[in-house]
Order: C-alpha cells, then structure tokens, then sequence
C-alpha cells in the first residue's frame, strides 16, 4: 500500500476527517478520496484475512497513538 492510501485511510477512520476536508488538503474531490479510502479498506481487509490476522488486534492497532507525521490526534475517550 503506498504512503498516501494509507494516510488517507487513517486520517479518515483515525483522525475523523472527512471527505470533504481531506478532498480540499489534498486538492481532489470527496468522491474520489471516498473511493480511495475505500479501496485501501479492501486492500486492507484482503492482506489481513491472507494472513489470519486477529481482528482485535488490527482495531487495538488503530485505536493506539497514530505516527506524529500523519498530523492525527488521540481521540480523548474521557477515560484517562
């Protein structure tokens, strides 16, 4: 998976963003970052299954800390 597809793809699921801002950051339109997004899930979704990957454990991945270049926040869970 390239940089940008998976960047894309968690600064929707991770970060919150949207469609809409993450079309004008990267100067394409909601429904072609809406595709590509979903097209990393099934990239994604196809890698894990080949591999018998817990599904826990991919949620548990990325519910953790994103990378700080990403520009992702923790999501505050009001439990700390």
């Amino acid at each position: 998976m390239r940089p940008e597809e998976r960047s894309l793809f968690l600064r929707h699921h991770v970060g919150q963003q949207t469609f809409v801002e993450l079309a004008k950051e990267t100067g394409s339109t909601p429904d072609a970052v809406r595709m590509a997004v979903k097209r990393t899930g099934k990239k994604m979704a196809v890698y894990l299954l080949g591999r018998d990957f817990d599904a826990n454990g991919y949620l548990a991945i990325l519910a953790s800390t994103p990378p700080p270049q990403l520009g992702l926040h923790r999501i505050s869970t009001g439990e700390e």
